[in-house]
């Protein structure tokens, strides 16, 4: 098994809605190398996430799948405490390479996820850094542990068979 180290926010964008400043604010202060994957959205909020960055800090604009895969792949933990995401398909895709999952708890991350992730008020950086420290502390993931099997069930087609029973239950209770 490959030894996965740090923690990885791959983000597409650094804005404050994604909410990496709070992340690195949260671990500013911890011996852990984090990594933030995405184009920077304005300058200012740029520049706060460098005052908080550290030596171990490192940022990519931009990298190709394949790389972002890999990067995910070898990450102990994929953080991303943002205020909006519906999980965040770059969540979903660094579960799937097996790396514990740390997100917000504002959208419907928890019907993603479940029980099988952390959980993190982008508010507060004591709740993002409890929830990666948990994160960081626990034993990698197995090959088909629940979170895997969790999001094998929740395909494009089973999503929209719910979709479409959702629907005639609520035109049959109409009819009614």
């Amino acid at each position: 098994a490959r030894v996965r180290r740090g923690v990885l926010c791959a983000a597409a964008r650094i804005e404050s809605k994604k909410n990496q400043a709070a992340l690195l604010y949260a671990l500013h202060d911890l011996d852990v190398e984090v990594t933030l994957l995405g184009r920077p959205h304005d300058a200012a909020y740029l520049a706060l996430c460098r005052r908080w960055a550290t030596p171990r800090t490192r940022f990519f604009d931009h990298a190709p799948q394949a790389e972002v895969l890999r990067m995910m792949g070898e990450a102990a933990v994929h953080a991303h405490p943002s205020w909006l995401e519906s999980p965040g398909l770059a969540s979903l895709e660094a579960a799937a390479t097996g790396a514990h999952v740390v997100t917000g708890d504002r959208g419907c991350e928890r019907e993603y996820f479940g029980p099988h992730a952390g959980y993190a008020d982008p508010a507060d950086p004591a709740s993002i850094r409890r929830a990666v420290v948990a994160a960081l502390a626990r034993a990698p993931r197995p090959s088909g542990d629940a979170l895997e099997r969790r999001l094998r069930a929740r395909t494009w087609h089973a999503n929209a068979e719910a979709t479409l029973e959702g629907y005639e239950r609520a035109l049959a209770a109409r009819r009614a």
